[in-house]
């Protein structure tokens, strides 16, 4: 009997202080329920669990802060706010993150996007991304940039094009303005327009070819050879 006494006496000290832990742990007042623990807080429902908040929710961690799941679907009505010196979102299926209005993402330091298979990233009006230094894209296979309208690409200084093929294709009209152009090729350069091309070589034969050739001058023209001038033609006219 005193053994049975003493054991339920035990158990209900542990009781008792389970129950001192759980109230220093949960504040409720009327301005909500606080939740503080120095240690972990696991959450574990076997079912579905929502935590929804009318108005704002803030989530805060000193450590590692981790949600996962295979559907892992945080929701609020008003301002979400996760603050953590690391925080981790894993989910083994497909992770959605939606926001009806603005979505902020501020990393103070390094924010790295993974992905094994696809990433997409869709905006239905603009999409601004701003780097403060610099901006770097790897593909290990295709770069594909459409535009249904203007496509601009400005540099405040230099803009390199470096590839070992370079093709420039345009259904309308093409215009190059600038100061001043150069085009080096260390084998040859053709400029072509249906039966009219301009070839030049890099032991420095230039040929021209076209039905009809015309040079205007509105000053002078002077041809100057080391070898020989030959003028071949069914007829040779001058003036």
């Amino acid at each position: 009997m005193a053994e049975d006494v003493a054991a339920l006496t035990r158990r209900v000290a542990a009781l008792e202080a389970s129950l001192k832990a759980l109230v220093d742990a949960i504040t409720i007042n009327a301005g909500g329920i606080t939740i503080n623990t120095p240690g972990s807080l696991v959450l574990t429902a076997q079912g579905q669990m929502t935590v929804a908040s009318r108005g704002s929710l803030t989530v805060t961690a000193d450590g590692n802060l981790l949600v996962s799941g295979n559907r892992a679907e945080i929701r609020s009505g008003g301002a979400l706010a996760i603050n953590s010196s690391q925080t981790t979102i894993t989910a083994s299926g497909q992770l959605n993150l939606v926001a009806g209005a603005t979505a902020d993402i501020t990393v103070g330091g390094v924010l790295s996007i993974l992905s094994g298979a696809n990433l997409a990233v869709s905006a239905g009006s603009a999409m601004a991304v701003n780097v403060g230094n610099r901006l770097a894209l790897n593909v290990g296979i295709d770069v594909s940039l459409r535009a249904g309208r203007n496509l601009n690409v400005i540099a405040a200084q230099d803009m390199s094009i470096e590839a070992r093929g370079l093709k420039l294709k345009t259904t309308a009209a093409a215009e190059v303005a600038s100061r001043s152009i150069t085009l080096a090729a260390t084998d040859s350069v053709t400029i072509q327009s249906g039966s009219g091309s301009l070839a030049m070589k890099k032991d420095g034969t230039i040929a021209i070819k076209g039905k009809d050739v015309s040079i205007t001058a509105s000053g002078v023209i002077n041809a100057k050879a080391s070898g020989n001038v030959t003028i071949k033609g069914s007829k040779v006219a001058q003036n």
